[in-house]
């Protein structure tokens, strides 16, 4: 039976082709680089993995990876087991019918005891008998959540549920959904539609089984969604004939249809709560404020507005909602992530609710356009352009670059000698008369602006903005981070050790005081810092006398939270008025770290010197 972080690292392998260093992969799955090599040994019963002195490399699979009997598979099943049982299960039957001993049950129900805690729930083991313990309303909030992760990185979709409850007749629900909020004038986005008919099909289910709810409370909510609710639960019991929703079953229902859905002949303003309109307002003040960035655009604000009032609605009826994307965002678009943090813990404040970690990746799919697109702008480089007097074409010439180099230049002037540049701001100087200068950066291009110079345009901008952002960095890295914050240290193991151990540091050098732990720990318990291998630790406001970043690196690992082990943990400190360099720090290092290649690296720098100018070297591989 493969172990699930042997499927972690046959995974890693598999998506990444090419040979990998154990160093590498023991970053990767949170294990030692020993535990890989004896990994990879066993793996080689059953895939084609060779070996080499770059490393592992992943050739073929001679038998299906997805194997039903892998460890996280009995997990699930076993779970599903507990959900769908009405009277206890004995632990000896449940180890005969899976194939594992007593202690692999035993151990498995520890492992679930963390999940199902989520939902209210909880396994209880009493004369070697299993008892799932918690309401209706949870157990089918836990069913929505494993069906969610067993498609992991994929939306749902019609066929996806159509496998799941070959039982019932699904495609006659979706049609009943959509037709009503059709003629209702209500709007429905896929994923509002196909989670709608997500919780159709468990609720039926379990009213098939024999499962109802007790005591059910609904939210209070406009006689107008309501109404659209009770159609559509009307007409799915005239179709499938033996199901009745009785009171607390629909109310339950209802709650998430009217979670999700908009009417089209709403106005915005008339659609939204006077508390989400506030908070919309502030979120847009404090996006400003902390990133620079203006998210007051009307289309933004309508979407987004939408998104908000909904959001409010589903936490307060603690209506779970599941992003299987959420943990790729939050690799793959970590300023992005926090971005979008930064806004969820203003939502929970506001509203006195827990926003989880499903909810902050939607918002930051919300956002991601916006954000991104005005960091590149943001990062425009200014350009002269130098032509002589008789250049009759200068206006054709400038079109033509607008129209190549828009997004990442902007020009600032046309002139026709470098006397006129003197007094100007440039990063680039593109020359029509082949005249250089020695003080700023220039090419030489032809009058006609051949796909050759177009070429050399191109490039010239990509060199200007590395060279632009790695001074920027230096400079900001040279003041943020100094010698006397870098540990290299394998004592420290676990997460509120190596925080109490900066703070101590920072207050020491008057950088924060010693209230600053409890503050690291508020964001930590809003959504976790760490992402892959790497945790960057901070507070949500800007309140450190001076502006550093304190390294810790431990070889070895630090337990971070729950499984999840880290090997290199930055926390930052940041004054109120150094918020760009929060920014440009956080931003740069960030998209370093979504590489383990980079993290081994990193993590065997023992010494401060090392360390920047290892960050320096693949902050310029990576961005520039």
């Amino acid at each position: 039976m493969i172990k699930s972080t042997q499927s972690k690292l046959l995974n890693y392998l598999r998506d990444n082709p090419g040979f990998h260093t154990a160093a590498e992969l023991a970053i990767e799955i949170g294990k030692s680089k020993r535990t890989v090599k004896n990994y990879i040994q066993d793996l080689k019963i059953n895939y084609q993995i060779i070996s080499g002195r770059e490393g592992y490399k992943f050739l073929q699979t001679k038998k299906d990876y997805y194997d039903l009997n892998s460890f996280s598979n009995q997990k699930n099943k076993l779970l599903n087991e507990l959900i769908n049982s009405s009277t206890p299960l004995n632990i000896y039957d449940l180890a005969e019918n899976f194939y594992v001993s007593e202690s692999v049950i035993k151990r498995t129900v520890k492992e679930l005891q963390t999940k199902v805690a989520h939902f209210n729930l909880k396994i209880m083991y009493k004369n070697d008998s299993l008892c799932l313990i918690g309401s209706e309303q949870d157990r089918r909030h836990l069913i929505s959540s494993l069906l969610y992760n067993e498609i992991s990185g994929t939306f749902l979709n019609e066929d996806v549920l159509k496998n799941n409850f070959p039982q019932i007749d699904v495609s006659s629900i979706f049609k009943i959904v959509v037709h009503e909020a059709e003629k209702e004038k209500i709007y429905l986005n896929t994923f509002d539609l196909n989670n709608i008919v997500l919780h159709i099909l468990i609720s039926v289910e379990r009213l098939q089984q024999g499962y109802k709810i007790k005591n059910g409370i609904g939210i209070s909510s406009s006689k107008q969604g309501y109404d659209f609710a009770t159609k559509i639960l009307n007409q799915i019991e005239d179709q499938l004939k033996n199901v009745h929703f009785d009171f607390s079953d629909r109310q339950e229902l209802k709650t998430i249809i009217n979670s999700s859905a908009s009417r089209k002949d709403k106005s915005f303003d008339n659609y939204l709560s006077s508390q989400t309109k506030y908070l919309l307002c502030q979120i847009v003040k404090y996006i400003k404020e902390v990133y620079s960035i203006d998210l007051s655009h009307s289309k933004f604000l309508k979407q987004f507005g939408l998104h908000l009032e909904r959001l409010i609605v589903r936490l307060k009826s603690k209506q779970i909602v599941h992003n299987p994307l959420a943990e790729s965002i939050k690799m793959s678009s970590p300023t992005i992530y926090e971005c979008a943090v930064l806004i969820s813990h203003l939502i929970s404040e506001e509203c006195n609710i827990i926003v989880p970690d499903n909810e902050i990746a939607f918002i930051a799919l919300h956002i991601g356009n916006a954000v991104s697109e005005q960091i590149s702008s943001n990062n425009k480089i200014k350009v002269i352009l130098l032509a002589p007097e008789y250049q009759e074409n200068i206006v054709q010439i400038v079109s033509k670059i607008e129209k190549h180099f828009s997004e990442q230049m902007v020009i600032i002037d046309i002139v026709q000698n470098f006397s006129s540049i003197e007094d100007q701001d440039a990063d680039l100087i593109v020359s029509l008369n082949g005249s250089t200068d020695n003080q700023v950066k220039t090419i030489s291009v032809s009058q006609f602006l051949t796909f050759k110079d177009l070429d050399k345009v191109g490039k010239a901008i990509t060199e200007v903005k590395a060279t632009i952002k790695k001074k920027q960095f230096l400079h900001d890295a040279g003041n943020f981070f100094r010698p006397e914050f870098f540990l290299y240290n394998k004592g420290l193991k676990k997460r509120d050790q190596i925080l109490a151990y900066v703070v101590e540091g920072f207050s020491k050098e008057n950088v924060t005081t010693k209230e600053y732990f409890s503050r690291l720990i508020n964001r930590e318990r809003m959504s976790s810092t760490a992402f892959g291998r790497v945790a960057i630790p901070h507070s949500f406001d800007m309140i450190a006398q001076k502006s550093r970043g304190f390294v810790v690196i431990n070889p070895s690992g630090v337990q971070w939270d729950n499984d999840n082990k880290v090997y290199l943990v930055i926390v930052l400190a940041v004054a109120s008025d150094d918020k760009k360099i929060f920014r440009n720090i956080f931003d740069k290092i960030s998209n370093v770290m979504v590489d383990s290649k980079n993290i081994e690296e990193l993590v065997n720098c023992k010494d401060y010197k090392d360390f920047i100018e290892k960050l320096t070297d693949l902050i310029e591989q990576t961005d520039f």
